[in-house]
């Protein structure tokens, strides 16, 4: 009986200790071809921020549509009337590889027109990204008589983009978040 206990004693520190498991990887998801922003503007109006592509490259155009809405009883109602411009600078902050970060140093900041498109309530502007790394997009104007002013992030060449998570964690949850279209 002696020989049994001192074999599986033997046996227990020749195996050792249950191995605790690997921690979780947790996987990057893949750069999407368009992302979705919504922000709050103006008292009950909403704004949602289309970026086209989902992670805009360096040197390539870069599609930003904005849709500006309010809650209305049956869903959003578009809203036209709105006149806005965009200022794109760089975000040395938000950008953190060292060699992007002198890149948009450099860069000076970009003033853009938001123009009114086809469908109502919607509006947008193109812009090339001339380096790589953070920007913050500052949207200003009126909207009718009201202010308003949004802010919202372009991050060239970098996925996952750093406000990922956050953006996640306020999404809207149980509505669809497609885009408003004339009706």
């Amino acid at each position: 009986m002696m020989g049994l206990s001192l074999s599986f004693a033997a046996a227990l520190l020749l195996v050792g200790a249950p191995a605790t498991p690997p921690p979780e990887v947790v996987a990057v998801p893949a750069p999407p071809s368009m992302r979705l922003l919504s922000r709050q503007v103006a008292g009950d109006h909403t704004m949602t921020v289309r970026i086209e592509p989902g992670v805009p490259k360096a040197g390539q155009r870069t599609r930003v549509i904005l849709e500006i809405s309010r809650a209305g009883a049956t869903g959003p109602i578009p809203v036209s009337g709105a006149h806005l411009s965009a200022e794109v600078r760089p975000d040395k902050k938000a950008t953190s590889d060292r060699k992007m970060r002198r890149a948009v140093a450099r860069v000076k900041p970009i003033g853009r027109a938001v123009h009114q498109l086809k469908d109502r309530g919607t509006y947008g502007f193109q812009l090339t990204l001339p380096a790589s790394g953070a920007y913050a997009v500052t949207l200003a104007g009126t909207l009718g008589e009201v202010p308003v002013d949004a802010t919202f992030g372009l991050h060239a060449d970098v996925w996952p983009a750093p406000d990922l998570q956050t953006e996640a964690a306020t999404a809207p949850r149980g509505r669809s978040r497609r885009p408003l279209r004339r009706r």
